[in-house]
Order: C-alpha cells, then structure tokens, then sequence
C-alpha cells in the first residue's frame, strides 16, 4: 500500500501598526515645481487591521480639509492647489488602526520662485556731495543663484549703473555710489533674476543729501518708582544716516542735569533719582550731520512712605520751595491784609470821634433839661422843710451829723444831684437835705408844686402832702396841714 504525506494548516494573521509612505504624484517633477502649480500627494499604506482614518501633516502640523486655502483631502490623497514658497516644506501622511498609528517619512517640497525684495530693508540713505555709498540689496529667490543689475533714475534721466561698481555674495548685491552735483541724488533701482525668472519688481532706494534726523514722537514713561523710571519712544527719520538717541533729565525747578544717557534705540530706563520729586527728561535724536530737536517729557518719582512719628517735633520738616509764581501771590496777599488793617483803623478813630462829639452834645442838653426840675423840687422841698420844722421842732432828724455828711439813703437816691455850696448856704441847704429824701405827690407832681408855693405864699387853700424819710405818720402829716393853714392866717394878719 503506498504512503502519501498527511498535511494539516492554517492561516496565521499578525496585527501590526499601519506602515505608510507618502507619494508624489507621478505626472510632478519634484524638481521643477514652481509657484501657482497644483500638487497632489498619494498615502501608500499596509496595515492589520485596515485603517481607519489618515491624517496628512505639514511641517509637524496637522492640516485640515479647506477649499478656500487650496487644501483638499480625498481618503488617502492631498492636493494642494496653486501652491507659493510657503507651501514648501516637510510632509508626511499617518495611518490610524486598532492597533496603533504610523508615520511615513517625510517628503520634502521644493517650491521654486524668482526673486523679489526682502523685507525691512533701508530704503534711504542720505549721502553727502562727493562722498562714498555703499547701498545693498537683498532679495530672495529659490534656486539662490541669482544675477544683479542696478540702474539710477531722476527727474531727467534713467542710467545703467556700470558692473565695476557692483559686487555680489548669495542673495546680496553691494553698489558703490557717490553723488557729485545735485543732479546724481535721485533712486537706485535693484533688480535680480534666476532660471525660474526676473524679478517683477524692483528693490527701491533713495539717494538723498544727508541731514540731520527727525524728533522722535510718541514718548511715554512707564515702571515709575521712588528713584527711577522708564522712557519709551517712537524713532523718525534718521536723515539718510545711521541714528542714535540721547537722554538728559534735568530737575524741574532748578534745571540741574541728573542723566545723560545715549542708546541705539530710543528706549531709556533712568535711576538714582531723589522721591517725590519732578524732572524734564529730554529726548533726542543725532547722526553725523547733527541732532534732532528735543522731545521734552514730564516724569517724576513717587514719595517715599509717610512715618507715624509720637510727637509732632520728631516729624521731619519738608522743604517747600518758594518758586516765582509762590512769591507773587504771598506779596500780593500781604498787601491786601496791610491795607484792609489800615482802612479797619481809620474807620475806627472816625467812628471814636464821632462819639465822643455825641456823647458830649447828649451830656450839654441832659444839662439844660435838668436845670428846670431840681429848681423846682429844691423850691417844693423848701416848702415841705418849713412844715415840718414847725410840726416837730425838736426832731432828732434837724441835727446834723458830727462829720458834716448825708445819710446812706440820700447816696443812694439818684433824684439828688450834688451842687456846689458857698457862704451862708451851707447850713440852710442842709437842713433841707436832711428833711426829705422822697417826695411824693398827688394827683400830679406839677399841681402839688404849684398848690404848695400858692398855700405857703397865703394864696390858695390846697396843700399837698410830703413823706418824710423819718416816718411820719399820715394822721400827723393831715393835721400839720391844718396848723399850717391857721399859721399862714395868722401871718397874713401880721403883715
């Protein structure tokens, strides 16, 4: 019996990350690819399991699908449409499985593109008469070798600028240039070309006569503290030369110099300054032919924290300083307090005279008015005296006192005004002093006083009455009225 082999299989399946390789499209030539021209890429992939997604990077980026920047994904495909010399670069694609995610190697675009001006270049150049320039230009162009050609126009002519005064290193071309007369100030026009093409525009330069350089502007001060601060500008003009910027702080007040600095840029950070105090910080510009005129800021440092001193000695005095405009106002104010003390002292003296004249005019007419009614009161009092010597002859209150002088109550009696007594009148002007000290009268002091002097001359009937200081009753002072009526009766028939 024969023997034949016995076979047994099976199929072993291995999962594995996806392995990708990324593909230019076969109708590109890789190194022929220029500006505006379309590319696609095609992403080559081998993985267990399949793919579930693919993701196409640009320089380590991640792009995305977006019609209106030219980038279409279509599965594993990318197309770039109208691509310019950002679009060069690394790209890569990436496969994404259960298993994990892999990368190609990248491929590395190369767009090419003529030459065109770099950016941030000097366009002017200020340059004296008969003095040597040296203008460069500098462009850049993929593949880099380039070709140079300048050429000088002004308002009358357009010239080519010889080969022996241009030199060339990389991307740079150097034109060495020098103004005689007024006519050779105009523009130098640069331009550049590779086997991708001739540049389309021109690098510009200016040749103008050098000058001094414009003020800067826009000046602001930041990071102020006790003892400094920082001074911040925008630069102008330079004046067709290299520029450089100078810094004087001056004290507000006295103008005394505290900085001097210089900087190739027109920012300044100043310190060492005194707290609390203002300064004039002056900012200019200067080149070969001269400075700018100064741009003046105001700046100052913060003071220093206030001590809480125990007593009001410790404090420390702050120095005021007494500027122009501080002494004018404290002399025009004391002027004006000088002369409202003098007008306040004249109007005083008037005011005093003026008194005075008053008072003395009120004193002459209390006088003349007085003179009349003590003369009266004198005359009724007589006529109450002679009553009452006669009703009490021995009366203790006839007696003068021993020193001459009147009572307390007359003292005190304001109806008594002191006159000047010579000769005789002593003795009779005392007893009538000492007799009466009020008087009271009724039904009116004028009817009393005129009914008196009438009775005692035996011309009228009616007595009035006088109380006697010394305290004679009323029924005594009626009947002193009678006897005094039959004593007048008797004189009347004596005389």
């Amino acid at each position: 019996m024969g023997t034949a082999p016995i076979e047994d299989g099976w199929i072993l399946q291995i999962q594995y990350t996806p392995e990708t390789q990324i593909q230019l499209g076969t109708s590109l030539n890789p190194n022929a690819i220029r500006e505006g021209t379309d590319v696609y890429f095609d992403c080559l992939i081998q993985a267990e399991p399949s793919v579930y997604k693919v993701e196409w990077r640009h320089q380590s980026k991640a792009l995305h699908h977006n019609i209106t920047q030219g980038i279409i994904i279509s599965n594993q495909s990318l197309v770039l449409q109208g691509v310019d010399r950002k679009s060069a670069g690394n790209y890569t694609c990436v496969g994404y499985n259960t298993e994990g995610d892999g990368e190609s190697s990248p491929f590395y675009l190369n767009v090419m593109f003529a030459p065109t001006c770099k950016p941030n270049q000097t366009k002017v150049h200020g340059v004296a008469k008969q003095e040597k320039a040296n203008i460069s230009c500098q462009v850049d162009a993929n593949p880099p070798e380039v070709q140079f050609k300048w050429t000088f126009n002004n308002s009358a002519e357009s010239i080519d600028v010889a080969a022996g005064h241009i030199a060339r290193a990389g991307t740079s071309s150097i034109v060495s240039y020098t103004p005689m007369t007024e006519l050779d100030y105009g523009t130098l026009l640069c331009w550049a070309s590779n086997h991708i093409g001739q540049q389309q525009v021109p690098c510009v330069y200016h040749i103008i006569p050098a000058g001094r350089p414009d003020m800067v502007h826009n000046c602001t001060t930041s990071n102020t503290s006790t003892n400094s601060f920082s001074v911040r500008c925008a630069e102008g003009f330079n004046g067709g030369l290299p520029q450089s910027f100078l810094l004087e702080v001056r004290e507000s007040n006295s103008q005394e110099l505290r900085a001097n600095l210089t900087s190739p840029v027109p920012r300044f950070s100043v310190t060492h300054l005194e707290s609390g105090a203002l300064y004039q910080a002056c900012i200019y510009a200067y080149n070969d032919k001269g400075r700018s005129e100064a741009m003046v800021v105001q700046a100052g440092t913060l003071r220093l924290p206030e001590k809480q001193l125990t007593s009001e000695s410790e404090r420390p005095k702050q120095n005021i300083r007494l500027t122009p405009m501080l002494s004018v106002m404290i002399g025009v104010v004391t002027a004006l307090i000088i002369v409202a003390v003098i007008v306040m002292i004249v109007l005083r003296v008037q005011h005093t005279h003026v008194e005075e004249q008053n008072k003395s005019q009120m004193e002459d007419h209390a006088k003349q008015t007085k003179a009349v009614p003590i003369q009266r009161e004198l005359r009724f009092r007589e006529g109450c005296s002679l009553l009452t010597d006669e009703k009490h002859p021995s009366s203790p209150f006839r007696k003068l006192d021993t020193s001459g002088d009147l009572s307390e109550s007359d003292e005190k009696n304001p109806d008594i005004i002191p006159q000047q007594i010579t000769g005789d009148e002593p003795s009779e002007y005392l007893r009538k002093r000492r007799l009466v000290s009020t008087i009271e009268t009724s039904p009116s002091r004028s009817l009393l006083e005129h009914s008196t002097v009438t009775s005692i001359s035996g011309h009228s009937s009616y007595v009035g009455y006088c109380t006697i200081r010394n305290g004679m009753p009323l029924h005594e002072f009626s009947n002193l009225s009678t006897k005094h009526k039959s004593v007048s009766s008797i004189e009347d028939s004596i005389t």
